[in-house]
Parts: C-alpha cells; sequence; structure tokens
C-alpha cells in the first residue's frame, strides 16, 4: 500500500496508530532525481547566491518548486537566449548514457512547465522513461518489493508538476513490457495500479483535475479508483469535474468487501467537500449523505467506524461543525485507533476555534474502553496538548489531572503536566507554571518546562527570573547541554551579558562545554550587529584555542560586511597575534586557516594568500585554496580561479565547481554566451545539460528591482604572494 501523503487523510486511510504521531513528509529517495524532487528548481538555483561546492548541483538545498514564479513574471530580456539555450541542453539530453550517476532529465523537465511549455515538458520526461523503469525495478526487487513505494511518490510529484498525463502512460506502457518476462503476473499490475493511483493524487493536488480523472479511469481496481479520487479534496475544483468524479464513482458496483465499501465512502465525502467548495450546496448535501449510508453498509463495525472518521473531517473541512461532531458522537472509542483519531479530529476543531467540542471529545476519550488503555491516554494526551496550545492551560489542567498513572505509560502523564506549565508560562501565569513543573520527576519532562519557563521569562526581559529557573534544570537521561544553551542565547540576544556567562557557567559545571557555547553565542550575537558584546562573550574562551581565535574570525567577518572595516582590522590583528602564542602545529594551522579563510570571504585575497604560506599543515593549506579558487570565480576572476584551484590536491571536483560558478556570475551579469562557452569544461553530457538548465533559468527570471552588489570587486591577480606555496 502507497500511503497517502497529507496527513489528515493518512490518518483515515488506515496509515496505523504507531505512525499517527509521527507522521513525516514525503520521503525523498529517488535515486536518479538526486535528494528530493520538492526540492528541486530551476528557478531558485537561478537566483541562489552560494555556489555549490560539489561537481553537480545540491538539490537538497534547493527551495520548494514554484513553476509560477517564472511563467507569471513579466517577459524576461533574455528569454529568446534563454529558449536557445533550453534547446541546446535538450539536444545533449538526447544523447545521455542514462547509467549516468547524474541524470538531468528532471530539472529539464521542471524547467520547460515553469515557462509555459508543458507539451516540451512532456517530450523530456518521454525523454526518461528508460531511466524511470530502471529506478522502479529496483524498488520491485528490493526485499520489501511494492512497500518501498518513495520512488513512486517522488516520481508523481514530477509529472504532475509537469501536468501532461501522456508521459504516465508511455510509463505504464513500458512497465508492463518490462515485467511481464521476468516477474509474477501480478507483479505489472500492482506498479500500474500503485503508480496510476498516486499519480491521480499528485495532479489533484497540482490542480491538474482532469488529467487526474484520466488517470484514475485508467486504475483497474475498485478500491484504487476510490483512492485516487479521494485527491479531488486536495484543490478547489469545478462542479463539472466533481460531477465527472462522482459519475465516475457511481458506475462502480460495490463487491462484499469492507476495503471497497470504506474506500467508496471516503471518496464520496471528499466529493461531497469539492461541492461544497463550488457553492454547489445542494449537490454537496446529497453526496454527503450517500456516503454516510454507505458507511452504514460496512461488513463489521471497524470499517463503518473508519468511513465515518473520514465522513466527520469532511464535513468539518466544510465547516459543518454540528453536523460534523454528531458523528463524532457515534464513533466508539473503545476500537483500537479511535481515541487517537478523536484527539487529531479535535487538534482541527481548536483550529476553528471550537474549544467546547474539543472539551467535549476529551470526555469521550477519557470514558473509552480501558482494553485499549495505550491509545487511550495517547489520546487524552493529544487533547491536552491542543488545549493548552490554543491558550487554555486552565482547562488543560484539568484533564491532565485526571490523567491515570498507568506503570508503563507515567511519561504521558508527565509529559502533558509538562505542556501545560509551558501553556501557563507563554500566557504569563508564571506561578501556576512553576508550581506544575516542580511537581513533576526530575528528568527530560520536568527538564523541559523549566526550559520554556525560563525563555518564557527572557523573552519578557524577566532575565534573572529566567537564570533562576535555568539553574533547577538537571542533568537527567543524558539531556546535554541543548537546554541551557538556548537559554543562555535567549539572554544574549536580549544583550544580558552577566546572565548569558552565568547560564554558560552552568554548562561548564554540567556538561564540560563551556568553550563551544561560548562560541557559538557569540557568532551569533554578532550577527545581530551587537560586536561589542560578541567580543565580551568571545573573550570567555581560553586563549590557548584554535577555536577562539575561528570565533573572533568569524566577528571580524561581520564586522567587515557591516561596513564596519577598522574594527574588523583590529579583531584580525588581536587574532593574529593571539595565533603567534599556540606551539602546537595542529593548533597554529586551524587558528591561520580560521583567519585566512576570513579574509577570503570578506575577498582580502592579498592577506589570506601571505597567510597561506605561514600554515604548516598541508590539509589546512589545501582547504585554503579551495575557499579561495571558489571566491575569486564568485568575484568573476577566471584566471585567479582556475590557478587556484590548479593548487588543490586530492580534488579534482574543485575545477568543476570553479568552472560552475564562473558561468553562474556570467550569467547573473547577462553575459550568456560567456556562460555558455564555458559548460564543455564541466564534466560529461548529464553535468553539462544540468549547467545548461541553470544558466537558462538565470535567463527566464525577472531581473531583480534592486540588485545586491557585492562587496567583492572584480580582483587583480594577487597571485604573486603565493610564489612558493607549494602545489
Amino acid at each position: 500500500m502507497v500511503y497517502d501523503t497529507d496527513y489528515t487523510l493518512m490518518i483515515i486511510f488506515g496509515a496505523g496508530v504507531a505512525n499517527f504521531m509521527h507522521h513525516q513528509a514525503l520521503r525523498a529517495t529517488f535515486g536518479l532525481l538526486c535528494a528530493g524532487l520538492t526540492a528541486l528548481s530551476p528557478l531558485h538555483l537561478a537566483t541562489a547566491t552560494t555556489p555549490t561546492p560539489n561537481l553537480m548541483v545540491s538539490w537538497e538545498d534547493v527551495d520548494s518548486l514554484n513553476f509560477s514564479t517564472i511563467a507569471q513574471n513579466p517577459v524576461s530580456p533574455h528569454r529568446a537566449k534563454g529558449l536557445e539555450i533550453l534547446a541546446q541542453a535538450l539536444q545533449l539530453a538526447r544523447t545521455i548514457n542514462e547509467n549516468s550517476t547524474a541524470w538531468p532529465i528532471p530539472d529539464l523537465a521542471l524547467l520547460y512547465a515553469e515557462i509555459g511549455q508543458p507539451e516540451r515538458a512532456a517530450e523530456v520526461l518521454s525523454l526518461g522513461v528508460n531511466g524511470f523503469l530502471k529506478e522502479i525495478e529496483f524498488v520491485a526487487g528490493t526485499a520489501a518489493g511494492m512497500r518501498s513505494h518513495e520512488i513512486i511518490d517522488d516520481m508523481a510529484l514530477l509529472f504532475a508538476k509537469v501536468g501532461k498525463s501522456d508521459p504516465v502512460f508511455t510509463l505504464t506502457a513500458a512497465i508492463a513490457n518490462k515485467f511481464d518476462a521476468s516477474y509474477s503476473p501480478r507483479y505489472p499490475e500492482q506498479i500500474i495500479r500503485i503508480f496510476l493511483k498516486t499519480m491521480a493524487r499528485a495532479f489533484f493536488a497540482e490542480g491538474q483535475a482532469a488529467a487526474a480523472l484520466e488517470l484514475g479511469e485508467k486504475i483497474d481496481s475498485q478500491y484504487g479508483k476510490f483512492m485516487a479520487l479521494i485527491g479531488i479534496a486536495d484543490q478547489p475544483v469545478s462542479v463539472a469535474i466533481t460531477d465527472k468524479a462522482l459519475e465516475m464513482l457511481q458506475s462502480l458496483k460495490l463487491p462484499d468487501d469492507g476495503d471497497v465499501i470504506v474506500g467508496k465512502s471516503q471518496a464520496l465525502a471528499a466529493i461531497a467537500l469539492s461541492y461544497t467548495r463550488a457553492g454547489a450546496g445542494d449537490k454537496a448535501a446529497a453526496t454527503f449523505s450517500l456516503a454516510y449510508d454507505i458507511a452504514g453498509t460496512a461488513y463489521n463495525e471497524y470499517s463503518r467506524i473508519t468511513a465515518l472518521q473520514a465522513i466527520a473531517i469532511r464535513y468539518m473541512q466544510a465547516e459543518e461543525f454540528d453536523r460534523s461532531f454528531e458523528i463524532v458522537r457515534e464513533i466508539n472509542p473503545g476500537l483500537l485507533i479511535s481515541p487517537e483519531i478523536l484527539a487529531y479530529i479535535a487538534s482541527q476543531y481548536a483550529a476553528y476555534g471550537k474549544i467546547e467540542m474539543v472539551l467535549q471529545i476529551a470526555e469521550i476519550v477519557e470514558k473509552s474502553a480501558s482494553s485499549y488503555q495505550d491509545e487511550r491516554l495517547r489520546g487524552i494526551f493529544a487533547i491536552v496538548s491542543t488545549i493548552a496550545r490554543y491558550g487554555q492551560p486552565d482547562r488543560a489542567l484539568a484533564i491532565a489531572n485526571r490523567i491515570p498513572i498507568d506503570e508503563t505509560k507515567i511519561y504521558l502523564k508527565e509529559d502533558a503536566l509538562a505542556v501545560v506549565a509551558s501553556s501557563f508560562a507563554t500566557t504569563g501565569k508564571y506561578d501556576q507554571a512553576i508550581a506544575i513543573a516542580s511537581k513533576l520527576e526530575p528528568g527530560i519532562y520536568q527538564n523541559q518546562a523549566w526550559e520554556d519557563i525560563a525563555l518564557s521569562y527572557m523573552q519578557g526581559g524577566k532575565f534573572e527570573e529566567g537564570a533562576k529557573i535555568a539553574q533547577r534544570i538537571t542533568n537527567k537521561l543524558n539531556d546535554r547541554d541543548g537546554r541551557l544553551y538556548k537559554i543562555a542565547l535567549a539572554a544574549a540576544t536580549g544583550n544580558n551579558y552577566d546572565v548569558t556567562v552565568k547560564i554558560v557557567d552552568k554548562i561548564a559545571q554540567k556538561y564540560g562545554r563551556q568553550e563551544r557555547a561560548f562560541g557559538d553565542i557569540a557568532i551569533q550575537v554578532a550577527q545581530t550587529g551587537n560586536d561589542d558584546l560578541a567580543l565580551k562573550i568571545a573573550e570567555k574562551i581560553p586563549k590557548n584555542s584554535s577555536y577562539r581565535i575561528e570565533v573572533f574570525s568569524k566577528i571580524a567577518i561581520s564586522r567587515a560586511k557591516a561596513g564596519e572595516t577598522a574594527k574588523a582590522n583590529q579583531i584580525f590583528q588581536q587574532s593574529l597575534a593571539e595565533a603567534e602564542n599556540l606551539e602546537d602545529e595542529s593548533q597554529l594551522s586551524s587558528a591561520l586557516g580560521a583567519i585566512a579563510g576570513a579574509y577570503t570571504e570578506i575577498c582580502q585575497w592579498e592577506k589570506a594568500a601571505q597567510l597561506a604560506l605561514t600554515i604548516p599543515e598541508p590539509e589546512w593549506q589545501n582547504k585554503l585554496f579551495q575557499q579561495m579558487a571558489i571566491s575569486y570565480a564568485r568575484a568573476g576572476n577566471a584566471d585567479a580561479a582556475l590557478a587556484m584551484a590548479a593548487r588543490v590536491t586530492g580534488n579534482t571536483a574543485i575545477k568543476y565547481s570553479v568552472i560552475w560558478e564562473l558561468a553562474r556570475q556570467a550569467a547573473q551579469a547577462g553575459n550568456f554566451d560567456q556562460a555558455v562557452a564555458l559548460v564543455p569544461q564541466v564534466g560529461d553530457s548529464s553535468e553539462q545539460v544540468a549547467l545548461l538548465v541553470e544558466i537558462a533559468a538565470i535567463a527566464f527570471a525577472e531581473p531583480p528591482k534592486n540588485p545586491a552588489t557585492t562587496s567583492c570587486p572584480n580582483p587583480l591577480v594577487p597571485l604573486a604572494s603565493l610564489a612558493g606555496v607549494p602545489n
């Protein structure tokens, strides 16, 4: 079964109790699509300011997809050039060996979709059929078999973003041919069914409702059709589309199968919600009624309640709260999953401001059958958390106090009371918060309460009170120093040096990591512009530490970027003087490397180059050369960047990174021919296509209204000072 990516529907459609409270977003394990299709955006790459240090673009660092950003912008003055570059990329993509580890089909297709050419995007996807098929074959051959569904989830996102269903059918035909010979007869059917269902849901979510219905019609399983049609609730659709979905659903005859009955009821509820959103109230009412009637035909109580849960949530999403709550009252909370489902429904009511309904659900859960004590306790805890989060700590406390103490689940009551204590603190009722926290057992939940109370004090400017609370945090259950660090940072950003030192000293007493805490806090304070306090905090780091010099160097960077050159130079000079006193060669290399790296970041290459001559260990020199090579490339100095890259040993990819950055800088400056001319120097055809796509994306992007200016001038080649540095 492929789990639904929507949080609500995942719960409704039988994802299981264990997943209910710990749902994670769509996982990204699609190998050839790199890490995270939801994080693959050529437009973002066009506007990114930080170059990737690797051979290929690092998709993990890219923001989520947004196809409208280019298509809806005013026509770029470089649009014609962008189309020309994309044509080059497409021509080159046709020659790629699909065994390549860097497969550029996805980003090429997505950029075509972004510029409003879905037909061309679909053509690109068709080029990738063999690659997609290879990934599906890999998943199907794993021990988990079709349960390893992440690849299909990721492909669904890609195909739906492109918005064309033709490549989906091309791929399903290829799947049928691929698996018939070497797998059991049911395998291709299973793969295609799951594939189409997931695709349909993704197409609905992307507003491609007509294509989603087309895909749903091809599913050979009634239950699969129902699961696909549920996606109609993901986005508003027209009455005509909803009529077509209802017609498709009603044409199916129900077998004597509990899952199919539940699925049809759930799909009808989703269609009813779509009618509501489209303003077709009469059709919505009739369809809701039909969903309810079909739920009543379920062959056992569990199936009926599963269907009713879905209907209740759809009524709630339609803002028909009274009817929704009537159905909630029908749900028998003695069944396995019901208490937690009810808690989820309660959280949705709270989001709509229906706190009284939340309290009534709490009573239902509290009175639920004791045969499923674990689920009941978790449900109560979830409701307490919901009520507390919505600013009702008194009411939450009353429920938390009624949670029975179960020997194996005592932590749930402790956790609930800690949440309530935090809620009292955030509402300014510190006495009540402290009284509750004081009664908790020493350990993780009490520490969480103390942390929240201390932070609330800090945020309210009551630093001494916050410090006193911080002193109560105990070293239990390997709680480490994260809580105290956050409190110390809150004091520092509030410009209270004494309290900061007091809390960090407590970190030193308990965990022995005082040096790192002072340094990290100093760096963050410097970034807020409060360099005096940052320096004062950094002075607490022992002088025989290279880390101290690293911290001072980062503070100097902040000052230099803020335009305080004299202050930055003063910090650099102090750092250099302290580095001279380091006797350990490794410490000295680390310290000098940090200073030289800081000089490089603010484009003082000559000073960085001079320091490179004094670094004892080649490893640190090598790191500096890499940093300088990229820095030169960012500034557009190709000769200096490539010369510095040539000095790097043991990393052949650095040259590609430099060329990639040079091409990006040229494109951003409008020199597209110069950027394209660099492409053949980057790796194989796959890397070259990816770079062409990025250059094209820059051409399509709307020029910034207030272009950022770089703090780095285009340098002359200051390499003379590197004479004598070993290659």
